[in-house]
């Protein structure tokens, strides 16, 4: 039994392209973000150090999961 292969007009594979590439923009925004927080970790106490080191970690590992669930790798 052949599967009905689902067509998308141009407009819509356009919508999806542009979704994908804001989605892409603001992953990169958030990168930079992140990168220009830990710049500045050095200046802080330990404690706040390891804290902060403790939520980039978190931050990276949900940046990966979510860009494996999209298709993309993650380098």
């Amino acid at each position: 039994m052949p599967k009905n292969k689902i067509v998308l007009t141009p407009f819509e594979k356009a919508k999806i392209n542009v979704q994908k590439t804001a989605e892409n923009f603001n992953l990169y925004n958030s990168i930079i973000m992140l990168a220009e927080a830990l710049e500045s970790i050095s200046h802080l106490d330990d404690q706040d150090r390891i804290d902060m080191e403790l939520m980039f970690a978190s931050i990276i590992q949900q940046m990966s999961e979510y860009s494996d669930a999209s298709g993309d790798e993650w380098n």
